[in-house]
C-alpha cells in the first residue's frame, strides 16, 4: 500500500506482485522482495546465463555482448523451477515430487526477428523422509541437469540454424 501511494507522487509505476516466470521479461526496473527469495532468483539466473555462456564457449561460438546486429543473440526471456506431489504415503507424507522446469528464450537470427521458444522439462524423484538433507542435495542437483539440458537443446537448435543451407 505504501508503495503504490508512492507511485502517484513520484512518477514511476507499481505493477504489484510478480511471479517468478515474469523477471526476465523486462516490464519491470524493481523488483524488491525478501532477501532469501531474491538471492535465490538472482542466483539462478546468473548460473543459467554462466552455464550457457560457457557452453557456448567451450564449443568454439564467440560469445560477445556487442550490439552488432549481424550476430546471432540467444536471449533468455524467463525461467522457473516448479515442484508437484505425485504420491504421498500411509501416514501423510511426500514419497514422490516432480520438478517441472520451464525456460522461455529466443535465438535472434542476424537482421531478423525471432520467436520465442520454450522448453519445458519433467524430472522425478523420490523424497526419502530419513535422509532430509540428501533430499535437498538431489533436488539441486535435478535443477542443475535440467539447466544443462536446457543449455545443450538451446545449443543445438543454434546449431542447426547457423548450419543449415540456403
Amino acid at each position: 500500500k505504501k508503495l503504490s501511494h508512492l507511485s502517484n507522487e513520484n512518477n514511476f509505476i507499481f505493477k504489484g506482485y510478480i511471479e517468478g516466470n515474469k523477471i526476465m521479461k523486462g516490464d519491470t526496473n524493481v523488483i524488491i522482495t525478501d532477501g532469501f527469495t531474491g538471492n535465490v532468483a538472482l542466483k539462478t539466473a546468473e548460473g543459467t546465463a554462466k552455464f550457457i555462456t560457457d557452453n557456448l564457449k567451450n564449443s568454439d561460438i564467440n560469445v560477445t555482448d556487442s550490439k552488432n546486429k549481424n550476430l546471432y543473440r540467444i536471449n533468455i526471456l524467463s525461467e522457473s523451477f516448479k515442484r508437484r506431489q505425485l504420491s504421498i504415503n500411509a501416514s501423510g507424507r511426500v514419497n514422490e515430487y516432480e520438478i517441472i522446469y520451464d525456460l522461455s528464450f529466443e535465438i535472434s537470427p542476424p537482421n531478423m526477428k525471432s520467436d520465442v521458444e520454450t522448453i519445458t522439462l519433467y524430472r522425478d524423484y523420490s523424497f526419502d523422509e530419513n535422509n532430509i538433507m540428501g533430499n535437498s542435495d538431489r533436488e539441486q542437483q535435478i535443477r542443475k541437469e535440467m539447466v544443462a539440458t536446457s543449455a545443450a537443446l538451446i545449443y543445438n537448435r543454434l546449431n542447426a540454424l547457423t548450419n543449415k543451407p540456403n
